[in-house]
């Protein structure tokens, strides 16, 4: 679901509605997102930058 909302929310209210904090960073490593939006995210909350696990 996190997957989704990062690829197709709209408002900002969509992202305050079914995205938590904690979960997010949380889950981040995991989360299959296209570079450009992962790399914009990182660059908005450096923070879920340092939780990407180095490449296999």
């Amino acid at each position: 679901m996190y997957e989704t909302v990062l690829r197709e929310a709209t408002h900002v209210e969509e992202l305050q509605t079914w995205l938590d904090g904690p979960t997010l960073q949380r889950l981040w490593p995991d989360l299959v997102l296209p570079p450009q939006v992962r790399q914009l995210w990182e660059e908005q909350f450096p923070d879920l930058a340092t939780t990407r696990r180095p490449a296999a």
